[in-house]
């Protein structure tokens, strides 16, 4: 069958083979079914380059069966295609990543490449064809598919497509009927930009709900903000990665953006905020919080804290009362450094209880040992990597660093 746009290079020739006579189809779906021998190492050939092997081996990847005699496999090999290429194979072969079958018979498949393809490259397919990345399905009969290349489009390029499709990444649907699907990419767009879409579209990272309708949504794109950026969107979005709640009406959000905070940095915030990592809640009242932002912390440095706040990696809880916590950080300490903490406090990597009383433990460092270091510590302790138990007494545990 003539297939417009499609390069027909079918028919490669066959080194020499013996005299063996081809086998009934039953037979060459069973030339895969056994793979106990080896596979053939074959050294890195040009596309076509076919190679006799035995008729039960592994198939190499990049390789397909092409011929199929009593005693032996043909197979031919895929890489270094170019875009068009097309094999006849048996229809006991996995097609390999980037090729399609354009043809199926009752007795083979032909498969043409389409790696290498430009935006809107199309390829006229059969049903069973396996999609590859970036394709999308424009057409479809009882019989055929007609495929679309979406690579390579530039912000704001639209594609028809059927309603069976995944949507690509960075596409949206723009348009919903009871047959297709209009969609646009809105890949490369700007800080701000905004697109009205179907409200089944997938929503691309980098893209929040800014209005909602009953018949549609409309999207706002916010790329790569600066510390302080605000945005208002509806309630029905999920709240980017860096951005809290400011405000909150009945209607919509008011969110910031607080990533590139340094440290010490203070935001006000509604109760409901996600809160985003390294910022602890300073203050809670009972219409708001204040958080502070705590990376790029110095060793020993200390922060007083709501006790509703999550605890950051590598700070602890040195001192609690019934309306605050005092943390401080741990990182960036030395061999042996100690510090005093509540019995609540996690234990961060690499740090073990050397002290623990009815009231408070000590924490020592332990990270940066020499090979035969020892330390005496608490049985409640974590033991970290790296140390083996060398003695156990009823109070305490003795560790040596074996790397």
């Amino acid at each position: 069958m003539f297939k417009k746009g499609m390069i027909a290079t079918l028919g490669l020739a066959v080194a020499a083979m013996s005299m063996s006579l081809p086998v009934q189809a039953a037979d060459m779906q069973s030339a895969t079914a056994n793979t106990a021998t080896p596979s053939t190492t074959l050294a890195e050939p040009a596309f076509g380059a076919t190679q006799q092997i035995p008729k039960y081996g592994q198939i190499p990847a990049g390789w397909v069966i092409t011929q199929v005699y009593s005693d032996f496999l043909v197979i031919t090999y895929t890489g270094g295609a170019s875009y068009g290429a097309s094999l006849q194979i048996t229809k006991t072969n996995q097609i390999p990543v980037n090729w399609v079958i354009t043809q199926a018979t009752i007795d083979y498949f032909v498969i043409t490449y389409v790696g290498g393809a430009s935006y809107g490259a199309t390829v006229q397919t059969a049903k069973t064809t396996p999609i590859p990345v970036g394709w999308v399905i424009t057409f479809a009969t009882y019989d055929y598919y007609v495929m679309t290349y979406t690579g390579g489009a530039s912000y704001g390029a639209w594609i028809q497509i059927t309603k069976t499709n995944q949507i690509p990444k960075d596409w949206v649907i723009t348009m919903a009927t009871t047959d297709y699907f209009v969609i646009t990419y809105v890949g490369g767009a700007r800080y701000g930009a905004t697109i009205q879409t179907a409200k089944t579209t997938p929503i691309p990272e980098g893209w929040v709900i800014s209005q909602a309708t009953t018949d549609y949504l409309v999207l706002t794109f916010l790329g790569k903000p600066s510390y302080g950026s605000v945005m208002q969107v509806a309630k029905t979005t999920p709240i980017p990665a860096g951005w809290v709640i400011t405000m909150a009406t009945m209607d919509y959000y008011v969110l910031t953006y607080v990533g590139g905070a340094t440290y010490g940095a203070r935001v006000q915030t509604t109760k409901t905020t996600p809160i985003p990592p390294n910022w602890v809640i300073t203050t809670v009242t009972s219409d708001y919080l204040i958080l502070t932002y705590v990376g790029e912390a110095n060793f020993g440095a200390q922060v007083y804290t709501a006790k509703t706040t999550p605890i950051p990696p590598g700070w602890v809880i040195t001192i609690a009362t019934t309306d605050y916590y005092a943390l401080t950080y741990t990182g960036g300490a030395g061999y042996g450094a100690r510090i005093q903490t509540t019995k609540t406090t996690p234990i961060p990597a690499n740090w073990v209880v050397v002290q623990a009383t009815t009231d408070y433990l000590v924490i020592m460092y332990v990270g940066g040992a020499s090979i035969g270091a020892t330390v005496q510590i608490a049985k409640l302790s974590p033991i970290p990597v790296g140390w083996e138990v060398t003695l156990v007494t009823t109070d305490y545990i003795f560790l040596t660093y074996r790397g």
